[in-house]
C-alpha cells in the first residue's frame, strides 16, 4: 500500500511502466481492487474494461484495458500521467 493514492510516477526501462499508489492494504484483494477501481475511473471506463491479468499477488501488475469500450480514443500514458489523483 502507499501513503498517497493515485499516479506516482513512470518507472524507465526496457518498457514504461506506472506507478500508481494505494491506500488500501493488500488483504483478501482490497489493493487490486482499488486499482482496478480508481483506473477505471481515471480513464472514464466501466470497472470491468480493467482487469489484472498478472501479478495479483506481486506489487508488479500486468493490466489489460478494454479500449473497445473507451468511448474516445485517448493516449493511455497522457491520460494516466496527467496528474489524476484516485479519491
Amino acid at each position: 500500500s502507499s501513503r498517497r493514492p493515485g499516479f506516482q510516477g513512470i518507472l524507465e526501462g526496457e518498457e514504461q511502466r506506472l506507478i500508481w499508489g494505494v491506500s488500501a492494504s493488500p488483504e483478501k484483494g482490497k489493493a487490486n481492487r482499488e486499482l482496478v477501481h480508481a483506473l477505471a475511473d481515471v480513464l472514464r471506463l466501466p470497472v470491468r474494461a480493467v482487469e489484472i491479468i498478472s501479478g495479483e499477488t506481486n506489487n508488479l501488475k500486468t493490466v489489460r484495458i478494454d479500449a473497445a469500450a473507451m468511448l474516445q480514443p485517448c493516449d493511455l500514458p497522457e491520460l494516466l500521467c496527467s496528474g489524476h489523483q484516485s479519491n
